[in-house]
């Protein structure tokens, strides 16, 4: 599938729209839904075409994506499977241009792919401990700081 970019996208989206408001936003939370009441109120004055724009410049969000934690069964193990997995992980992920991935698992499994819990020491996660572990692509692990959310089916499983 081809992306044609954002303007496209937005364009196409205000065509097909079939209200009488319109509010478009970026995916990454750079403007925040919670806002929304304010423009509103805006238009309820009697403006035809109301915008935001930021007080503050804001980071550009750290995209970043969650590798594991990956499973092999036991009888598998030592077969090179885990880290043919891992390594696909990146691949994709270098071709994707995220900033950085997240593991959870052994720290002896994932260090030898450039994973370290210090670098992903300022990012909080559900599941943190010395298991949870960050390897950056082209970002200072040391001047990004977050939270990390995850699908709440992770949530459910028990160790």
């Amino acid at each position: 599938m081809r992306n044609y970019g954002q303007h496209n996208a937005l364009l196409c989206g205000i065509r097909a729209a079939q209200y009488d408001v319109i509010v478009t936003m970026d995916d990454d939370l750079q403007h925040p839904p919670e806002e929304i009441p304010r423009l509103l109120e805006q238009l309820q004055q009697g403006f035809d075409v109301v915008y935001g724009a930021p007080e503050a410049e804001r980071h550009p969000p750290l995209r970043a994506l969650a590798l594991a934690p990956l499973a092999v069964w036991p009888e598998r193990q030592g077969q090179g499977i885990g880290s043919a997995l891992v390594h696909a992980g990146l691949e994709q992920a270098d071709r994707g241009a995220w900033d950085a991935v997240f593991v959870l698992g052994a720290p002896r499994f994932y260090e030898r792919f450039g994973f370290s819990a210090e670098a992903a020491k300022g990012f909080s996660c559900p599941y943190g401990g010395e298991e949870f572990m960050a390897r950056f692509r082209g970002v200072e692990a040391a001047s990004r700081a977050g939270r990390l959310g995850y699908p709440l089916a992770f949530g459910a499983l028990e160790p």
